[in-house]
């Protein structure tokens, strides 16, 4: 049976990732948060408020050329593949409509908690940059009238997130900090309070040896302070992780040696493959890649595959017919082994 799905076929056939992205800094999303002044906040407003302000932001945003999204629409399989895209990781109500630009960079999601909310995904370093596309998108709708509060900054459905309304996340993949046990140390000593860290599942067991850079405060801040301080952090904890796989490579870790190897074994091997496992054994070969342990492939193809081998993109992406979920863990290990058939240890 063949999956039907109302995504485009450029969406279902792109990288989440661009080639070449720095394998220390892989990733980055920038999320916006927004309210009409009236009527104030989704669950205040009647269905015919909802889609009439669907219809304005439209409007407005007509020059833009945005593939127009009706949730109803859309599978649960479709909004997970968009949730993945875009390395979706908060809580989120169900949106009425969702807005994909052109380039599938930017997905503006309408009427869910909050009247609007972009979210762009980054896989540059000059996220000022990208920051300003978006405030360049929002002076477009702000014609509309945003709820603001001279006290509070702009307002949003959580209280948390009004003020400037922005979040900016940073994924920093950590292999050789987190598993020398050393990461605890750097962020006590490098972390700025303005800052939070967490996995991609909210708490500090960072899967994948990936952390999650946020910004911690909106309130009281501005939108280029949020990233400076971002900035400064981030290029602290990269600055040290180089230096640590520096150091690996001068005094090889017998510890972190095997833990390469078991991840080569495990990963070439099984004939089943989960994806919270996948994760981390795909960050413990790019680590064996860049430290000279493992070869034949390139040093970024764990990191693309990193985002590839998640459920709806290996369905979408690499398995146009309708899998049974069972069989789901099988294909994954089945994938891996295809993509990274040309890889060899190097053992000392």
């Amino acid at each position: 049976m063949m999956i039907k799905t109302e995504l485009p076929q450029t969406l279902l056939q792109q990288l989440p990732l661009e080639k070449g992205v720095n394998p220390i800094f892989p990733a980055s999303t920038i999320s916006l948060r927004r309210n009409l002044a009236s009527p104030l906040f989704p669950s205040k407003c009647t269905p015919q408020e909802l889609e009439q302000i669907a219809l304005d932001i439209q409007d407005a945003l007509q020059e833009a050329h945005y593939l127009a999204l009706p949730s109803q629409r859309l599978t649960p399989l479709d909004k997970e593949f968009l949730f993945e895209h875009f390395l979706w990781v908060e809580k989120v109500q169900n949106p009425s409509l969702f807005l994909l630009d052109p380039l599938s960079h930017l997905l503006i999601l309408i009427n869910g908690s909050d009247h609007l909310q972009f979210h762009l995904l980054n896989s540059q370093e000059e996220i000022e940059a990208r920051y300003a596309t978006i405030a360049e998108i929002e002076k477009k709708i702000a014609t509309l009238g945003f709820a603001f509060s001279p006290q509070f900054g702009h307002l949003t459905s959580q209280p948390e997130y009004s003020g400037t309304g922005l979040t900016i996340t940073n994924y920093l993949h950590l292999p050789a900090l987190i598993q020398t046990g050393s990461i605890q140390e750097i962020l006590d000593k490098q972390q700025s309070e303005e800052t939070t860290v967490s996995s991609m599942e909210g708490d500090k067991n960072f899967v994948g040896n990936l952390l999650l850079l946020r910004n911690r405060y909106r309130q009281g801040v501005t939108e280029e302070s949020i990233l400076r301080v971002l900035q400064e952090t981030r290029e602290r904890l990269m600055l040290s992780e180089e230096a640590m796989r520096t150091k690996l490579k001068i005094a090889p870790s017998p510890e972190i040696q095997d833990a390469i190897y078991r991840a080569y074994g495990i990963l070439m091997n099984s004939y089943q493959l989960e994806t919270r496992e996948t994760l981390s054994l795909l960050s413990m070969i790019q680590l064996g890649l860049e430290l000279g342990l493992l070869t034949g492939v390139p040093k970024n193809k764990p990191i693309e595959l990193f985002f590839t081998c998640r459920k709806a993109h290996l369905t979408y992406h690499l398995l146009p017919k309708y899998i049974p979920l069972h069989e789901l863990s099988h294909k994954r290990a089945e994938y891996i082994h295809n993509e990274l058939r040309e890889l060899k240890a190097l053992f000392n």
